[in-house]
């Protein structure tokens, strides 16, 4: 039985751990109106795409809610909207917004 232990602590060894890097970026909430679509804007190609929305079912206090989590682009910007023309335009104006607030 000793020469297991004795056997078990030669084995060990203190591994250092690494720090993993985390990065938590808090995006604004998007207010869901019944019949509107989150849509995203991408800069780099400017198309504009639906936004990947997962929906998850939550009991809480006894009732049941609907949790949204959206999948974040880097180089994209998002807009709730009713169609895409109106989407179009709302990105017109937080770009326009943009430029100005950099001058």
């Amino acid at each position: 039985m000793k020469e297991l232990r004795e056997q078990l602590k030669d084995k060990t060894e203190m591994v250092r751990q690494k720090e993993i890097e985390k990065h938590i970026q808090h995006m604004r909430k998007f207010r869901f109106i019944p019949g509107t679509k989150l849509f995203q804007f991408n800069l780099l190609d400017q198309s504009i795409t639906l936004a990947n929305v997962k929906e998850i079912n939550v009991l809480d206090e006894g009732q049941f809610k609907t949790k949204r989590s959206v999948e974040y682009k880097d180089g994209c910007i998002y807009a709730v909207a009713l169609n895409e023309r109106n989407a179009m335009r709302k990105f017109i104006n937080m770009i326009k917004q943009m430029i100005n607030a950099t001058r």
